[in-house]
């Protein structure tokens, strides 16, 4: 919409409805771990077989906000590396940041297994460093 004052010029105005109806998107739970899983299940996605490893960076923010959060439908599982294993072995990214949906008991099996072998590696980048900062992201290795 255009606005115009007789002592103003023209100014912008929206319809904020309108504007977070097109932008909101549901979630299950917080959306932080949301993510990563979503992030993880699209990444595990590209290979064939058991995920064996994976790697994720992300900012500090995103680190605190999964950190002790529980993840729905996991049986009180927290933190990030939950989100990681589990958005690795879930089957279906469609669900987007609704994923912890699809959540089985089979799906926390694996997801247990995986983290027992010890390869789940979040990295914080330091902002104080001076090495360039990695792109943020998730891998996983099969």
């Amino acid at each position: 919409m255009v606005a115009a004052g007789e002592n103003e010029g023209v100014r912008m105005t929206m319809n904020l409805t309108e504007y977070l109806s097109a932008e909101w998107k549901p979630a299950l739970g917080c959306t932080e771990p949301a993510a990563v899983a979503y992030a993880a299940c699209l990444a595990a996605g590209q290979g064939r077989g058991e995920p064996r490893m994976a790697r994720l960076v992300l900012d500090a923010r995103t680190y605190k906000n999964c950190h002790a959060v529980g993840i729905p439908n996991s049986g009180h599982k927290t933190g990030v590396l939950w989100a990681l294993a589990l958005g690795a072995v879930l089957p279906d990214p469609a669900l987007g940041l609704q994923i912890f949906e699809s959540v089985t008991p089979e799906a926390l099996e694996r997801a247990t297994r995986l983290l027992d072998r010890g390869r789940w590696m979040p990295r914080v980048p330091s902002s104080i460093s001076t090495a360039p900062l990695p792109p943020k992201g998730v891998w996983v290795g099969r």
